[in-house]
């Protein structure tokens, strides 16, 4: 029973921190893509209605980036609350289970020493 509940703390643990590493340290923002894709690659000569073409995907584009990171950011917050609730649920029960075992006499008639002792 210990092993299984230690391996199910590693898991939660284990996975909080892959949520965690999931936020992006280091990462191009979509404003600075599309000022760089402006910059480098669209031509000056474009006419002013391919212009507002650009501007409106342009738009799009940025108000997906915004839906999609409120989104992400939505669900890490929930996924860590619900790993660090489970957590907390199986240390309180490996905690429960540590006090039950020590309380439990041993077939000698005596009470067992040391956590989880057989």
């Amino acid at each position: 029973m210990k092993a299984l509940l230690s391996a199910v703390i590693w898991i939660d643990l284990l996975a909080c921190c892959w949520i965690i590493f999931q936020f992006p340290i280091i990462k191009t923002t979509t404003s600075n893509a599309l000022a760089a894709i402006e910059d480098k690659f669209i031509r000056p000569e474009l006419s002013d209605e391919e212009r507002g073409h650009l501007e409106s995907l342009k738009q799009r584009i940025e108000a997906n980036q915004t839906a999609v990171m409120d989104c992400l950011t939505s669900a890490r917050v929930g996924a860590i609350s619900i790993g660090g609730i489970l957590l907390i649920q199986n240390l309180a029960l490996m905690a429960m289970l540590r006090t039950l075992k020590r309380a439990e006499p041993n077939s000698a008639g005596q009470s067992a020493t040391g956590p989880l002792s057989k």
